[in-house]
């Protein structure tokens, strides 16, 4: 799932687009509990990789042909981000990207992963300790975000409930919504734009869009710049226009 995902945020930066932040992120609220848990982890692994992937690529290119295949080169960093991870002890690692590697390409390239694996640089990739003011800043901006975090998922169990299916976010700024019976969130784009609330149609930050007859049930939702009045406010009118599009009296 790891690798699906890198691939395409690598063919999606190659073709000059905007990083796809859903990665499939309209179908979580679907899923079983062991699906989310697989796909939060994937999710993890990719994010990882995106954010150090010129230091990973300086690493690999120590001992890695710069022609190798784009998938060996994807798969050759997630094994150096998940080594520097240590969640894996080391022959588990090897073994695991030896065996996806020859599934997924060949023999020939998982002998490779083989004999590189076995001298991922441990600590190569680890940042400089963070000085005690860094974390104590660290610690209030999550805190920040997480009362900010509560807020939205608290106004939307008023507004929304019935209307839409999400989680409550763990991390980051942006709510995640998937609507009911609304095959597609950007037909009420200019309801919402009508009602002065603003919300991004999940179909637009997937690798799908512009895909003949694609469409997203998700919405992404901001909370990092407004205040939690304005988010309730704001949710309050998107429930509003959500009503009304399904047929029923405005709230």
């Amino acid at each position: 799932m790891a690798l699906t995902r890198l691939l395409y945020l690598e063919q999606s930066i190659e073709k000059g687009l905007n990083m796809p932040a859903a990665m499939d992120t309209d179908l979580l609220p679907r899923a079983s509990d062991e699906q989310k848990q697989a796909q939060r982890g994937a999710t993890a692994l990719v994010a990882g990789v995106m954010r150090q992937r010129r230091l990973l690529d300086r690493t690999l290119d120590a001992w890695l042909d710069p022609g190798v295949d784009p998938q060996l080169r994807c798969l050759l960093r997630l094994a150096v981000h998940e080594a520097e991870r240590g969640a894996l002890p080391d022959h588990a690692l090897t073994h695991t990207y030896v065996e996806l590697t020859k599934g997924i390409l060949h023999v020939g390239a998982g002998r490779l992963v083989n004999a590189s694996t076995t001298r991922l640089p441990r600590s190569a990739l680890s940042p400089p300790p963070l000085s005690a003011s860094s974390q104590t800043h660290i610690r209030a901006i999550q805190r920040h975000y997480a009362a900010k975090a509560a807020a939205v998922h608290a106004a939307a169990q008023r507004h929304l409930a019935g209307l839409a299916d999400w989680e409550q976010p763990r991390a980051g700024m942006f709510l995640w919504i998937t609507l009911r019976g609304i095959p597609d969130s950007a037909r009420i784009w200019e309801a919402m734009r009508e009602a002065k609330v603003v919300a991004v149609p999940g179909g637009a930050l997937n690798v799908r869009a512009g895909t003949p007859g694609f469409a997203s049930p998700a919405m992404r939702i901001s909370f990092s710049y407004n205040t939690p009045e304005q988010v309730e406010e704001g949710l309050r009118r998107l429930a509003a226009v959500i009503r009304s599009e399904m047929g029923g009296a405005p709230a």
